[in-house]
Order: structure tokens, then C-alpha cells, then sequence
């Protein structure tokens, strides 16, 4: 192999490596000034972290419960200056995927288009699994920043020594958690034209060949030995392997079928989709200006936009039906957006700057829309009033800087 062919091999290795692009964080003077507070301010928060969190369950498809940890406001705020500043910073590489710009789960599915095998894998209990001490090493060694900068960030990061499953940096740690030894692994497999993908604890593996049993058994080894490094294990009963050679299962990829080549929506989920159009026009015929009717609208425009972005045929037929029986106001609420408008007009010019007053103003302008459905005159009169009130700044510089 000649001097050039290696320095690219080099490069394309390097790149499957997460990388900060961001600027150094050399002190904890830096670090209080990045998140907009006082290095006092800063110790405190970071020493006192574990009580800024509320847990709740939430039920799982299998009957048992996740216990989700939701950070106070105040704590959300400065991990999200968190995630702005460091981690939103970081070049992910392309095999990652989950809190990622323009790679969601979708994209997950579709970088396995090409299979005729899957290996789907899960780890196990993967968030109480990232320790402290884990989530330290990462700011020490991929981030480079200083100790006493490295551990006040592992603690704003961490709840009783581990990373809670609900915290706004969380899903950003998971994606680092492998980030020493997860290169080598995916390196290798794309020697043998393999496809690695990982969605937070979602770990798929693809070949657009067929797969000899014994080699599918050293995939989940190999991926089992990775994890062990780091403190992992594998859902050994969530682990599936999948094949066009058995059309009677579906091939999965994070919740989506692949059988066709393209991402798309299992039968039983658009089964569920079109049962919530159907309940949407039945209910619209009794009452559209409820608060239950306009959140089951919502939340059925969510789940049709997903259609719509996996193209299945039906989407635009459920979007029309969707939009003839938006929901509605009633009178006393056209009557309270009205005073919504005015108490936004009112707000004086030094505090349209702030992250409330941005809120209410896209909350006025929503508002106004669903009045525009009943009376398309005053609302446009109340755009008007509005439109001599846009904001400045989005809400998120607003709050994170």
C-alpha cells in the first residue's frame, strides 16, 4: 500500500471517531461563564444535582416500567447551555444516531435499505449502566478539558452516580459512551461491506448478503465483547435475526419494516393511525372545540405526518380528512385569545427579549390560526397587531445564550 492509500485509510479511520470542533474549556471560570452563571453559582447546582430531579414510571410495551428522571427547570436550562456549547459541537460519526441533526430514526432504518440480513441487538439497561466515572472519562479524554472543569460537568450530567434516562444531556452521553473502542468495531465490519448503526441502545448490523449462521453467532459476539469494555451486556431475548429468505417476518430496524427496501410503517401501527382519523371525523360531528378533541387531533396529525414522511399512499387521504375536521374554538376561547393578543401588544420593549415573552408570542400566533378556521376576519386583525411584535431572537438564544 503506497504512502497516499494509507494516510486516507488514516483519515477514514479517524472519522469514524467522535469529534470536538468546539472550543477548549480551560477553567472553571470558562466553564461558569459558557453556561451563564457564577463559578459559586456553578459548584453549587453541580453539588446538589441529584436533588433537581423528579422520577416517574412509565409503562413499557412488555408490562414493566422505565423509571424517567425529569431535571427542575432550572437544571434543564443549564444542561441545555450543555448540549449548545459542548456536545452539540461534536462531529458524530456517521454510524450514530438519536439527538443528531437530520439523523433520527428513520434515517437509522434507512442506512440498512439494502439488507438481506439483520442483527438487531439492545443493551441492557444501558442508561443506569453509564456511571459517573464513565461520563468523566469523556470530558477528560474526547472533550480534553481540565479535571476540576471534567468533574463539575460529570455531576450536572450524572443523578446518584449514574446517567438518568430523561435528563436533556443523556441521550448526547449515550452516543459517547462507546466512543473509544466503537470505531474499531464498525472499521472491521465495513471490511466485510457490513452496515453498523446505533440509535442509543439500539445496535443494528446488516448485510446485503447472505449470512452463514456461525457468522451472524460471532456478530453477537463481537458485540457483546465491545459492550463488556465498557460495562455493558446485551439483551440476550431482544436480540433478532432477520432475512428476506423468511418473508414471513418482518425485518426491523428501530420500529420499522425494511421487507421492501425503504423504511416503512408496520401494518398494525397504520391499522392504529387510520383507527384515530376515523375517530377524529366521528367525534368532529359532536364537538370540535373540546380540549380532549384538540389533542387527540394532535397527536393523530403527529402520527399521519410520520406516513407522510415515509411516503405510504394513505397519508395524504388521512391529512385532507384531518384538515376538514380541524378542531375549533369556542366562543370564550376566541374571546381569551383576544386578551392573550392585547397582553402581548402591551409587553414593553426591554422584555420582548426574554424567553416567556418569545412563548406567548408563538402561543398568540397559534392561537389565532385555529380563530382564523371560524372567523378569518378578526383573525387577520389580530396578525396584523401581531406582526409589529415578532420577536428578535428565537427562544432557545433567549434562554441558552
Amino acid at each position: 500500500m503506497d504512502h497516499r492509500s494509507v494516510q486516507l485509510s488514516r483519515c477514514l479511520f479517524l472519522s469514524m471517531r467522535p469529534i470536538f470542533n468546539g472550543t477548549p474549556i480551560a477553567s472553571v471560570d470558562a466553564l461558569a461563564r459558557s453556561l451563564s452563571l457564577s463559578a459559586q453559582q456553578l459548584r453549587t447546582l453541580a453539588g446538589a444535582v441529584s436533588g433537581h430531579y423528579r422520577d416517574f414510571d412509565i409503562p413499557k410495551r412488555d408490562g414493566s416500567f422505565r423509571t424517567v428522571s425529569g431535571p427542575t427547570e432550572e437544571l434543564k436550562i443549564i444542561q441545555r447551555r450543555i448540549n449548545r456549547h459542548i456536545f452539540e459541537r461534536v462531529q458524530y460519526p456517521s454510524y450514530l444516531f438519536g439527538s443528531i441533526k437530520e439523523r433520527n430514526y428513520v434515517q437509522n432504518a434507512r442506512s440498512h435499505s439494502r439488507a438481506h440480513v439483520i442483527v438487531a441487538m439492545d443493551v441492557e439497561n444501558f442508561f443506569p449502566s453509564i456511571k459517573r466515572e464513565a461520563v468523566l472519562n469523556i470530558f477528560k479524554n474526547l472533550f480534553r478539558f481540565p479535571q476540576e472543569v471534567a468533574s463539575l460537568l460529570a455531576d450536572l450530567c450524572t443523578k446518584d452516580g449514574h446517567v438518568p434516562q430523561g435528563a436533556c444531556t443523556s441521550s448526547y452521553i449515550a452516543n459517547l459512551a462507546l466512543h473509544d473502542i466503537e470505531h474499531r468495531l464498525v472499521s472491521n465490519l465495513r471490511h466485510e461491506g457490513l452496515i453498523y448503526s446505533r440509535l442509543t441502545d439500539d445496535i443494528s448490523i446488516s448485510s446485503p448478503h447472505p449470512l452463514a449462521k456461525k457468522r451472524i453467532e460471532s456478530l453477537v459476539v463481537q458485540v457483546a465483547e465491545m459492550l463488556k469494555c465498557k460495562g455493558f451486556k446485551p439483551k440476550r431475548r431482544k436480540t433478532k435475526v432477520t432475512s428476506k429468505n423468511n418473508s414471513a417476518e418482518l425485518m426491523e430496524v428501530t420500529g420499522l419494516w425494511l421487507n421492501l427496501g425503504e423504511p416503512r410503517v408496520k401494518r398494525d401501527e397504520r391499522a392504529s393511525i387510520r383507527t384515530e382519523v376515523r375517530r377524529c371525523i366521528r367525534e368532529s360531528k359532536v364537538e370540535r372545540t373540546s380540549p380532549e378533541f384538540h389533542k387527540l387531533h394532535d397527536r393523530t396529525s403527529g402520527r399521519v405526518a410520520m406516513l407522510s414522511q415515509l411516503k405510504h399512499r394513505e397519508a395524504n387521504r388521512f391529512r385532507v380528512a384531518l384538515r376538514l375536521c380541524a378542531p375549533l374554538y369556542s366562543p370564550i376561547e376566541i374571546k381569551r385569545t383576544q386578551k392573550i393578543v392585547a397582553a402581548v401588544c402591551k409587553t414593553p420593549l426591554r422584555s420582548r427579549e426574554t424567553a416567556v415573552y418569545i412563548q406567548r408570542f408563538y402561543q398568540a400566533r397559534y392561537r389565532v390560526n385555529i380563530v382564523s378556521r371560524t372567523d378569518p376576519k378578526l383573525a387577520k386583525e389580530l396578525h396584523a397587531r401581531l406582526s409589529s411584535h415578532v420577536p428578535k431572537m428565537k427562544k432557545e438564544e433567549a434562554i441558552y445564550g
